[in-house]
């Protein structure tokens, strides 16, 4: 099953509590270096089985070796907000990341990025949920076509990186950053979000280094 939605794995967080980009973790049998890929192609080689269009969503080029494309977060040059939304912002190095001001890693910016960039309702998840699956993301999509409206997985708590945000959600995403307003949560009460419930299993994030090295134990079991 392939979904007609574009799929964006969200690659803008700044890893504090890991300590390195999350994009850029090895995963794969530790013991045959041959077999580990980089979190960013593990997700994008299972993400694209599912989806007809994928991207990456980051403040700089995400390397991958599938060719897939980078929405670039504007929020580095406010000026540039509102203009050629082509133009691409480049950092000097991916590793003068922590050079960028903690202000601008609120994920509200990367989703007015990548409704502006794409102009139609898009599904995304952050790069940190690698067990995700098809059958979780159908559950979201049949959810989303029987009521089209902002949807997101929801178990113990609510998921706002791991969903669907509809076109008409760029005004009110536009209005809570011109007040200053960054907060997730508040962004979906004021776009009426509706949720799914989905296995916690399947949302898990890579949050610290402890998460990812039982990630990694799990997926060479």
């Amino acid at each position: 099953m392939r979904f007609s939605i574009p799929c964006v794995l969200l690659c803008g967080g700044r890893s504090t509590r890991m300590g390195q980009l999350k994009q850029d973790l090895l995963i794969g049998n530790a013991n045959v270096p041959k077999k580990q890929e980089t979190l960013a192609n593990f997700q994008a080689r299972h993400l694209q089985q599912w989806f007809l269009s994928l991207y990456f969503s980051a403040k700089f080029e995400i390397p991958n070796t599938f060719g897939i494309a980078t929405i670039l977060d504007l929020s580095l040059n406010a000026d540039n907000a509102g203009k050629d939304f082509n133009q691409k912002i480049h950092l000097a190095d991916a590793r003068d990341w922590h050079k960028i001001p903690k202000s601008k890693f609120a994920p509200i910016f990367g989703l007015q990025s990548i409704l502006e960039f794409l102009q139609c309702d898009v599904f995304v998840i952050s790069i940190d949920t690698p067990f995700l699956d098809c059958d979780s993301i159908a559950m979201l999509w049949r959810a989303y076509t029987k009521n089209p409206k902002p949807t997101f997985a929801k178990n113990i708590k609510i998921h706002p990186l791991l969903g669907i945000y509809t076109l008409e959600s760029l005004a009110k995403i536009k209005a809570q950053i011109a007040k200053g307003d960054y907060k997730l949560m508040r962004l979906l009460e004021n776009i009426n979000a509706q949720f799914v419930e989905i296995d916690e299993d399947k949302t898990l994030n890579l949050n610290t280094l402890e998460d990812y090295q039982k990630a990694c134990k799990q997926m060479e079991s």
